[in-house]
């Protein structure tokens, strides 16, 4: 028997062994469902930076809106007279 040979009948005997016991199979599993969970996660991701951009952009405006309101009342003050009184 051949080096080759030998290797091969040992590789055909632990396939089978493992084929038997339920190895394989049970990799397998664990596999798709270490797949699935990923896929899942990856979603799970992209909705929460999805979200977290939208939360963002509402700060941004929330932001706007508090220096528009301070740069106006700012405006009003100093048309009314500022700090001379009437």
């Amino acid at each position: 028997m051949s080096e080759a040979d030998w290797k091969a009948h040992v590789e055909t005997r632990l396939d089978h062994i493992e084929t038997s016991l339920g190895v394989l199979p049970a990799m397998q599993r664990r596999m798709e469902d270490l797949s699935k969970t990923d896929a899942v996660e990856q979603v799970h991701r992209e909705y929460v930076q999805d979200t977290l951009n939208s939360i963002r952009g509402g700060i941004k405006w929330v932001l706007l809106l508090i220096i528009a309101a301070l740069v106006s009342s700012g405006m009003a003050f100093v048309i009314q007279g500022g700090l001379a009184g009437s």
